[in-house]
């Protein structure tokens, strides 16, 4: 959220994977859940619209039409250029089968270039937290230098015999942040 010093308005503007919006060209509803002790005690419906799709991945910005609603905790954007190792920590947040948030701790596996997601050649990162469906458009965290950072969104995941989970990664993230929204990465260093 980011409050205009002239209006008062307000802007609010989440970032989440593609394939959960797109095709949605009228207004949609975004529940968020308010929890209390570990409960959710109400949903808060806000009405949003879709404000862009990234032609280089599955990410898309939905911005809430509601301009008086101010969200004190954003996420931080990690700096372009993070190293992020094998085996690293990460934390994946999303909504698995619409139940309430689940907060999900894994492993970075690696980045691959993953054909049949997206576009021929696209390259994803793939961690171990465990995804169901509804975590789609979630963010993947790591712990950084001054706290936890979004490195990912929640792409897809694949069961066979063992479970891959597979996020757009940071440097797709960057670069369309850079062009769609510049004020979100133009203080991150």
């Amino acid at each position: 959220s980011k409050r205009d010093d002239a209006s008062g308005q307000v802007l609010t503007i989440f970032l989440t994977a593609k394939h959960c919006v797109t095709g949605n060209k009228s207004d949609m509803a975004v529940d968020l859940p308010v929890y209390q002790d570990g409960r959710v005690v109400k949903k808060d419906r806000y009405i949003a619209r879709l404000r862009g799709e990234f032609y280089g991945g599955d990410l898309a910005l939905v911005e809430l039409k509601d301009k008086q609603t101010f969200f004190a905790t954003v996420a931080s954007i990690a700096p372009d250029k993070t190293a992020i190792f094998m085996g690293e920590d990460v934390w994946t947040v999303g909504y698995p089968l619409a139940m309430s948030l689940t907060i999900t701790k894994g492993l970075f596996g690696a980045i691959e270039t993953i054909d049949g997601l997206e576009k021929p050649g696209m390259e994803y990162f793939r961690a171990t937290p465990d995804i169901a469906g509804g975590n789609s458009g979630g963010a993947m965290y790591r712990l950084g230098p001054k706290g936890y950072e979004l490195i990912g969104v929640t792409a897809a995941r694949a069961r066979n015999d063992s479970f891959v989970g597979v996020y757009t990664p940071l440097d797709a993230i960057q670069a369309y942040l850079k062009v769609a929204l510049p004020d979100a990465v133009a203080a991150v260093k």
